[in-house]
């Protein structure tokens, strides 16, 4: 049994010592630094990136499709990846003021 306060900071290192022990040996031991995944949106994104990139170097390494074809599974990847960053690109910002705004009526 550990005490721990949030207000004070009493017992963190404890919990965290408790906790590596408990899961080592289980799963891999994560730095201080390593993200988490904690949300499913996350999760899928990042599963789909990783299957766009396989496709992409199944292709590549094959050599079943043209380089510029092979490419558009890196090209899927990066914007699985840029959704979990919040990154918008120029055809997203168009797509809205187009389906939002009356222009050239």
């Amino acid at each position: 049994m550990l005490g721990v306060s949030s207000v004070t900071g009493e017992g963190i290192p404890e919990l965290r010592a408790a906790i590596r022990a408990a899961v080592q040996g289980q799963v891999a031991l994560p730095v201080d630094d390593t993200p988490l995944v904690t949300r499913a949106r996350h999760e899928t994104a990042l599963r789909r990136a990783v299957e766009e990139l396989r496709a992409f170097r199944f292709a590549w390494e094959g050599g079943t499709l043209p380089a510029p074809v092979a490419a558009t599974h890196l090209r899927a990847a990066v914007t699985q990846l840029e959704s979990l960053i919040g990154a918008v690109d120029v055809e997203d910002v168009l797509e809205v003021v187009f389906r939002t705004f009356c222009i050239g009526k």
